[in-house]
């Protein structure tokens, strides 16, 4: 539910005008109570039924019971702690077990009553949550997994020598390719957007002011005719679909597509001063673009805007291997912070507390850690990558990856 547009943080008042964490007044409200009864109850769990499914290491993944607390109140991470009262004569009973405030889920009683089923209603207060939200838009392509198997022992009898062909005796080996269904393929077959662009560059002059990125502004693509047409009206933003660092020259054409205005082809998008590269790669060393490290700190910045923080660190991990990143200390310096969005809630999950505070320095020490474990399973580790700050030995041995 999006409401209107506002650049100011709710205030207490608003939120507790718009979502509830308590039970209805069994008297005055009874068809509320009877609701949240029914549908907004979690629990029993904790040591009145530790055998919940939804306990781990002795508490609740889902973070009830929740605290008490008289007021809502907002956290400088922008999160809310609900208003959670204490109220002895207001309460359910489920499994045998008297739950109160503390074990209501977060609701809006308006939507509740119409809709009479169970609607989680929260503040949506992190980039991340809008990151989970609309994942299934930027997840990238389909993909399927198959199985190259070898064929079986075979034994060739001649009358100078008998040679055996053994079947390989190694691990199976997966692929994991792009699933290119027959439809989409017949798609792709024809015209696009990109080969039509660089031919409305042959023969319009004011075509050729613009870079890929730029041109959905001035012209709009008729996707029935495959052509691009002169935009009359509206607005619109372009956008290149999202290339992986690690993917070769498919990553080095989208860098070019961002600063080069009106090619005609694909040598004039390797041409620089006059002389054509081998590669998207030595057009884009040419042009400057790869100095001191700009196009990896592109890739964080870009993947900020869509990725989570844990497939941030996991680019952060590729970048490192395979991308020949000249500062590594300073692309860790500049994406830490994006990095480590998701770290206060992981940590929190252990101990059942939702409002325990970390510094600066120890986000940071808990994100290496989370780093240097993804490049635990490559065989690498942050001492390979010069000046790279190290995590604590101590806790990686405790997490039973020893350093």
């Amino acid at each position: 539910m999006w409401l209107e547009k506002t650049p100011k943080i709710p205030t207490a008042a608003e939120i507790n005008a718009i979502i509830s964490a308590e039970l209805p007044n069994k008297i005055t409200d009874p068809l509320g109570f009877e609701l949240v009864e029914k549908h907004m109850m979690h629990g029993p769990c904790g040591t009145d039924r530790p055998s919940s499914p939804c306990m781990a290491n002795k508490v609740c993944t889902k973070k009830s019971p929740r605290s008490y607390n008289a007021f809502t109140s907002v956290e400088k991470s922008g999160h809310f702690v609900y208003r959670c009262r204490p109220d002895q004569d207001n309460f359910v009973v489920k499994g045998g077990t008297r739950l109160d405030n503390q074990f209501v889920i977060p609701h809006n009683l308006p939507i509740l009553k119409k809709y009479q089923a169970h609607i989680n209603v929260e503040w949506c207060n992190t980039s991340n949550a809008i990151k989970y939200l609309f994942k299934y838009v930027t997840k990238g392509v389909d993909k399927a997994t198959i199985l190259i198997e070898k064929g079986t022992t075979t034994t060739f009898d001649t009358e100078d020598t008998i040679r055996v062909v053994k079947e390989r005796n190694e691990i199976q080996e997966y692929l994991d390719c792009r699933y290119l269904s027959a439809c989409e393929a017949i798609a792709n077959i024809k015209r696009t957007m990109f080969t039509t662009w660089m031919e409305m560059n042959k023969h319009c002059e004011e075509a050729r002011k613009y870079t890929y990125i730029e041109f959905p502004i001035h012209f709009v693509w008729d996707n029935d005719g495959k052509v691009w047409r002169k935009r009359q009206r509206g607005f619109s933003i372009g956008r290149i679909v999202n290339i992986h660092p690690t993917s070769g020259e498919l990553y080095y054409l989208r860098i070019l597509l961002n600063v080069v205005t009106g090619p005609q082809s694909y040598d004039e998008l390797k041409t620089v001063h006059g002389e054509i590269k081998d590669s998207f790669k030595a057009s884009c060393h040419a042009r400057g673009l790869l100095d001191d490290d700009k196009e990896w700190h592109h890739a964080m910045d870009e993947a900020n805007q869509w990725a989570t923080p844990i497939q941030l660190r996991h680019l952060f991990v590729l970048l490192l291997i395979y991308c020949e990143v000249a500062n590594p200390s300073r692309l860790g310096e500049h994406s830490w912070k994006s990095m480590s969005e998701d770290i206060p809630a992981k940590q929190r999950r252990p101990f059942g507390n939702q409002r325990m505070k970390f510094k600066d320095d120890e986000l940071h020490h808990y994100t290496l850690i989370e780093i240097e474990l993804l490049l635990h399973q490559h065989e690498k580790t942050l001492t390979e990558f010069k000046d790279m700050p190290k995590p604590d030995s101590n806790v990686l041995k405790q997490l039973g990856n020893s350093l």
